[in-house]
């Protein structure tokens, strides 16, 4: 039996949780959590990225987000966090700013953002960054709601595009546009650029995220009486603008959300090409790696992959989900060691990341720690014990090893899981499984 290709099949479906602990004043994060869930949609179509509702006229709602996100000409597509979907239009770019105003028409209520003022942010604060990180082969099969815990550095004097907070909470492609949180739940930044320091001998310095302070969007709105009346959307083509393409620059991060655009379309090295561009740009552009490092997993081009992994954890050292990919891709190339070892890391950088354990697990178990392995698989299994995939992992690993009657339980669990939640094909894979075990 394959136990590896089992474990990347099961991988593929995984959905990670960032867990955060609470904070001592305001609301708890899982407070702000809960609340920002109502009001930060995702991007999608011909752009990736996340935004914020923050208007709302009848029937129509506002949503702001980065320009680099929506910058290509096409279709946009918004989901709002009933997980309805809107044909969108970019109604309107404000000029200096790396923002965009996008609209979508529904007659259900969702939550407006309430926004804050960034003027009273300062160096040592706590703030939260919200979004929709983008797919990761071989650990989530679609977009994943992210909340992420930081604190402000610094504030810029002279921003470029506007760019004037910078924090050092860990972000994931697919977070630009989505809103920078105080403790508070209130809007006072949107996420959207990686800023990343790094000496002549190619050790890192720092490695920092960038946010648009709200203020700085409220100041250009009220100077830009258009964006108060800004037309209906027809067709959901992004065809209404301000800006003409000419006068527009190419930025990395733009290029960034082009090349994800079209791995989302299945041309992955169309988006390779994109991201190559955004490093001739950005050269220690820690998104540009990631994103081509997924691309080229997709390819199934694993050792190409890894080295851009390793340049993420290079340029982003606490960034526990670049452990995680990083931990399967050497899965994928037999070094279970570095499995084992990256396994270990994400564990130490978030202690609640049940993916960190399965990944440790499975590197165990090739080395033949199997008392390790399957406490490993236990302690995964605890932290999601509604991910039926989970349990079918432990199931292979129990086959593997005899463990029949445990094997079966596994299986019959990710069996009832899976009929609970729907997935058809799940569940009678599973079942397929049980009658296997059976004799039957």
């Amino acid at each position: 039996m394959n136990f590896g290709r089992y474990l990347t099949a099961v991988l593929m479906g995984a959905t990670v949780v960032v867990v955060q602990p609470q904070v001592a004043l305001g609301l708890t994060a899982t407070q702000v959590s809960n609340l920002a869930k109502e009001f930060t949609v995702l991007i999608g179509g011909d752009g990736v990225g996340s935004g914020v509702i923050f208007d709302r006229k009848g029937d129509t709602y506002y949503v702001l987000t980065n320009q680099h996100v929506v910058a290509n000409d096409g279709r946009y597509e918004i989901q709002t966090p009933d997980n309805s979907r809107y044909p969108v239009y970019r109604s309107q770019e404000l000029p200096g700013l790396d923002l965009a105003i996008i609209q979508f028409n529904s007659n259900k209520n969702y939550r407006i953002a309430n926004l804050g003022n960034s003027d009273q942010i300062q160096e040592g604060m706590t703030v939260y960054v919200v979004g929709w990180a983008d797919v990761l082969p071989g650990i989530t099969s679609e977009r994943t709601y992210q909340f992420t815990e930081g604190k402000i550095r610094t504030r810029l004097q002279k921003s470029e595009d506007g760019y004037g907070l910078v924090y050092n909470n860990e972000a994931i492609p697919g977070m630009s546009g989505g809103p920078v949180l105080d403790q508070q739940g209130r809007v006072v930044g949107i996420n959207g650029r990686a800023d990343t320091e790094v000496r002549k001998d190619g050790t890192l310095v720092a490695s920092l995220r960038l946010g648009i302070p709200i203020n700085t969007f409220l100041a250009a709105r009220k100077n830009s009486p258009s964006t108060n009346t800004l037309e209906k959307p027809a067709t959901g083509v992004a065809t209404s603008r301000t800006t003409p393409v000419t006068s527009r620059k190419i930025t990395a991060e733009g290029l960034i959300s082009l090349g994800g655009a079209k791995a989302k379309r299945g041309d992955y090295q169309g988006a390779i090409s994109d991201y190559n561009q955004a490093l001739q740009l950005s050269p220690n552009n820690s998104d540009a790696f990631y994103q081509r490092g997924v691309a080229y997993h997709k390819q199934n081009n694993y050792q190409a992959a890894l080295e851009d992994f390793n340049q993420v954890i290079r340029l982003s050292p606490k960034n526990a989900f670049a452990y995680v990919f990083r931990g399967h891709l050497r899965l994928q190339l037999g070094d279970f060691k570095g499995a084992n070892a990256d396994g270990n890391q994400a564990i130490r950088l978030e202690p609640n990341s049940g993916y960190g354990y399965l990944v440790r697990g499975a590197g165990r178990f090739f080395l033949k720690e199997q008392q390790g392995a399957f406490a490993d698989f236990d302690h995964s299994i605890k932290l999601l014990p509604d991910q039926p995939k989970v349990y079918i992992v432990r199931a292979i690993a129990r086959r593997f090893t005899g463990d029949k009657q445990g094997a079966l339980a596994d299986y019959q669990k990710a069996a009832a899981l899976f009929k609970q939640q729907g997935d058809e094909d799940g569940y009678h894979d599973a079942v397929n499984e049980i009658k296997k075990l059976q004799g039957i």
